[in-house]
Order: structure tokens, then sequence, then C-alpha cells
């Protein structure tokens, strides 16, 4: 089972296990001034948990139900309360054990794990104010979960993993000179690697894997705002979205305008939650507008490969899957951008692929989805020159230089 791993849930413990507040998901970023508050702890959460102290993860959110939600504060005051990841959540609903258990990879999504003690933390649990004894047990990401009851059928449950560490599974184990480019609402870049990374100071490092003979971590880099800065775009222009439009419009776009990207808070390398998207320039054609949208994702996309391919070894190719990877321009234009070549898999349903490799016991007979098609580095000179605009743009607005 694979879940978005910076979503939240508080609930009952116990075999009821009665949900006490909504799904959280990632971008709820509520609770952002216990985030400014914890500004002077920066250095220090980072190096322990691999994350960039964000909003958009777990314990902030865990805190402001503490605060703000009645049920959840007196479950507290009876010691009857579970909060985590809803991986945790799902896995005690539907499991005849009930069990309240987590993995390392949704784990490490709180900012509540330290990476190198591979245990709960009790200085980050002090620092956020979140009681150590709501949170789930950390189990290795194959293990014995409990069972799952369909009719007459009892089916074990032996994986629990997150959604963007599952898709590096999909085609077998990942390959280390390998870059894994997963787009849906946002994109989410992943380096594998087999121990943990050297800290990278502007990107993130997880455990993903925990468990069947050989432990895997990544170092990461996320873009907040791919199909959910298409989705803000739409609603600007007040259109219902559309796909055929979205597959075209590259093409159709010689020189699509600059878009700062923000959406969901500018991610990795800048960190900055609160910059304000905006268009450089006039043109406000939606098709136009659309092409700068996907450009600045790859913009973005390309910016942070550039500082994960200082990890060795040196990078030879991206994997790209999810919803987007079957727009070949994007592709195209990727592999132009990074000098990489660029594989679309023939299934852009990573995660269930991945899950499944996983969930078999990571077999040597996995049967490779394929790759759809791949492209080869290139050169598109007015892409480039884009590409500098918008890199001297965000120097420009963000006063960073990445």
């Amino acid at each position: 089972m694979a879940t978005q791993r910076s979503s939240i849930v508080c609930w009952s413990r116990g075999s009821d296990g009665a949900a006490l507040t909504p799904i959280l998901s990632w971008q709820d970023r509520r609770n952002a001034p216990l985030i400014t508050s914890l500004r002077a702890h920066a250095a220090d959460i980072h190096q322990r948990t691999g994350l960039f102290l964000s909003p958009h993860y777990g314990a902030s959110k865990i805190r402001w139900c503490l605060d703000h939600n009645a049920r959840v504060s007196a479950a507290a005051a009876q010691h009857t309360l579970a909060a985590g990841p809803l991986i945790g959540f799902l896995s005690q609903q539907l499991l005849e054990q009930h069990p309240l258990g987590v993995d390392p990879a949704n784990a490490g999504r709180t900012l509540l794990w330290n990476l190198h003690t591979r245990t709960w933390d009790d200085q980050l649990a002090a620092w956020f104010g979140v009681p150590l004894s709501i949170l789930p047990t950390v189990m290795p990401s194959y293990s014995e979960f409990g069972t799952l009851l369909t009719g007459a059928r009892r089916i074990p449950l032996r994986v629990l993993q997150g959604d963007q560490p599952a898709a590096l599974f999909a085609d077998g184990w990942p390959q280390l000179d390998h870059i894994y480019v997963n787009i849906g609402t946002g994109a989410f870049i992943q380096r594998p690697c087999d121990q943990l990374p050297p800290e990278l100071p502007r990107h993130l490092r997880s455990l993903v894997l925990l468990g069947l003979g050989r432990d895997i971590y990544t170092a990461e880099a996320t873009v907040n705002g791919a199909a959910a800065a298409v989705d803000y775009l739409f609603t600007q222009h007040r259109r219902a979205p559309d796909t055929l439009l979205l597959a075209r419009c590259l093409e159709n776009t010689p020189a699509p305008p600059l878009f700062l990207n923000g959406i969901g808070g500018l991610a990795a390398p800048w960190w900055l939650p609160e910059f304000a998207s905006h268009f450089i320039g006039e043109n406000t054609d939606l098709e136009a507008q659309l092409a700068g949208v996907l450009e600045s994702v790859l913009f973005l996309i390309t910016v942070n490969i550039e500082h994960l391919a200082t990890l060795a070894p040196r990078p030879t190719h991206i994997v790209l899957s999810g919803g987007w990877s079957h727009i070949d321009e994007l592709a195209r234009r990727l592999a132009a951008l990074t000098g990489l070549s660029v594989g679309c898999q023939t299934q852009a349903e990573a995660t269930a692929r991945g899950t499944a490799f996983l969930a078999a016991a990571a077999p040597g007979t996995w049967l490779a989805s394929g790759t759809r098609v791949v492209f080869a580095p290139h050169e598109i000179p007015s892409l480039r020159e884009r590409y500098r605009q918008w890199r001297a743009a965000m120097r420009r607005y963000t006063a960073l230089d990445y």
C-alpha cells in the first residue's frame, strides 16, 4: 500500500480507529506561523531529518490539530490519540489486527523522524510540541503489517510505502546512475543511492526503503506547482481543464512567456513558501500562458537536476513517469536542457507497479513495463536562451542565485 507521504490524519486508537480530523494534504500550510517561529533551529532540523523547515510536512499540521481541534485535544488528554501519516491511519482501519505502524518513507515526511538514528526524535518533538506517544511505531518498509479481510480471503499486507518512492521501483531496483522524475500535481525528482548521500545544502535526503536485504536512500527535489499550476491557470481564465490543449500548447507556441512558478510555494532549491507567481510580459493568451507554465516546470526540474548531478556516479539518463510523461514535447525539451537522455515509461502509473514489485519481495524475474520512447540530448538554442532569461529573472525576484 502506498500513499502521499506528507498527508496527515489524527484518529482514535483501538479497533474503532475513528478519524478525528479530515486528511490534511501536503498542500495544507495552515500552521506556517509555527514554522516561522522555529527558524533559529532550521539548520539543525535539516541535518536531523534531511528535510527543510516547511509547513508542507506533518509536524506543524499535527500541532495545529492539537491546538485547534477539540476532539483531538480531548483524545490527547485521555491518552487515546494517534496521529501521523495517512498510511498509518489506513492500515489500522483496513487490517484485522488494527496495528499502529508506519514505514520510514512516510515517517520521514513528518519532520519528527531522525534520518540518522532511524527513530522518532525527542528534540524535534519538543520543538514542534508533538508528544511522541501519539505517533505510530516505525517498521521496515517490508514487514508483516497485518491481514486484509476480503470476504472469505485473507491477504497479508507486507508493504507500506510513499507514492513517489514507490515509483522508483516500477521497473525493479532503481539504477544509481538514473534520475527519476515523476510529474503529477507536483514534480518530484529523485536520485537513488545505496547509502546516505552527502548533505546537499538546498535539497532533501530520505530513506525510502528499509528491508528486503537492501536499503535505498534518495537525494530529492520537489516542484510544488506542476498540474496544480495548470489547474490554477485554467481557473484564472475561467476555463475547464483541457487535456488536448495541454498536450499541444508547447508545439504551437514557439516563444512562451516566462512564468515564475511559486504555485503551492516555491520549493527546491529556493524554499520560499510565500513566493508570488507571475508572468514576465503582457501575453494573456491562454495557450501561450499554458506553454509558459509547462516550461516553468521544465526549468524548475532542470535547475534541480543540475544540483543532483553533482553526486556520484554521474547521471546518464532520466526516467520520466506520471501523468505528464505522455507529453513528448515536454520530454524532448527536458533532454535538450539537461543534456541527458529521457525515457518515457510505457505505463505512466509507476507508483502502483513499484508497490507491486516490493510487495512481491523484489523478484528477480520482474517484467519491466518498458520504455515508450527515448529522447536523446540535443540543442534547442531558443529554449536555452529562455532558460537563461528565466534564471536571471529568478535571481532578480528571489535575491538568491541557485
